[in-house]
């Protein structure tokens, strides 16, 4: 058993047959938080929260129903559906 709250790679169970004892492990999901961007407000768009200065450079707009992402390889725009 893995104590909860911390992440496990593998969980086992071991088990006896007659005079034999055998074990096994099988490997478990781990639940892993999606990646994220921070951002923060730039003029009239959003820029990551790097105070580095090693995060991408990009920028995010937002209208109505749409959110622009600016960067090297040119803008995405996302449309609202439904």
């Amino acid at each position: 058993m893995v104590p909860a709250g911390e992440p496990a790679a593998h969980a086992g169970s071991s088990f006896t047959t007659g005079s034999q004892a055998s074990s096994y492990v099988r490997p478990v999901k781990r639940l892993v938080a999606p990646p994220t961007l921070p951002l923060v407000a730039s003029d009239d768009s959003y820029v990551p929260d790097d105070p580095t200065g090693a995060a991408p450079d990009l920028a995010v707009g937002f209208a109505e129903d749409e959110m622009t992402v600016d960067g090297p390889g040119g803008a995405v725009t996302a449309r609202r559906v439904g």
